[in-house]
């Protein structure tokens, strides 16, 4: 019986991260894209989109226990709060020290 390793590659892609856009933008599934165009059209810069991103962020701050929280996760906290989405999903998909890019399973055994 032989085990099968999946090996990350350092120059692997980001979930959810499109690496053709250089401004980081995020991959969308076509239901998502059809929302955020129909959105986009109807106050024709993209507002709805980003207020539902502070609403969310309002309830996260909220909720957030940062007191209890260990370094890794008040890190990737402040990127959440500070940041965008895709800056979010970088950084926590990313070994700090080296720049790898973790795995979902590794990302999760971190982040819990």
């Amino acid at each position: 019986m032989t085990k099968s390793v999946q090996v990350n590659d350092s120059k692997a892609q980001v979930p959810g991260v499109s690496e053709s856009n250089e401004s980081g933008s995020e991959e969308k599934g076509s239901e998502e894209k059809g929302s955020e165009e129909k959105g986009s059209e109807e106050n024709g810069s993209g507002v709805v989109e980003s207020k539902k991103q502070e609403s969310a962020k309002e309830v996260i701050k909220c909720i957030a226990d940062t007191a209890n929280m260990d370094e890794a996760n008040k890190q990737a906290y402040n990127v959440l709060m500070d940041g965008t989405r895709e800056d979010f999903l970088r950084h926590v998909f990313t070994e700090q020290g080296t720049g790898r890019v973790r795995s979902y399973a590794e990302m999760r055994m971190m982040y819990g």
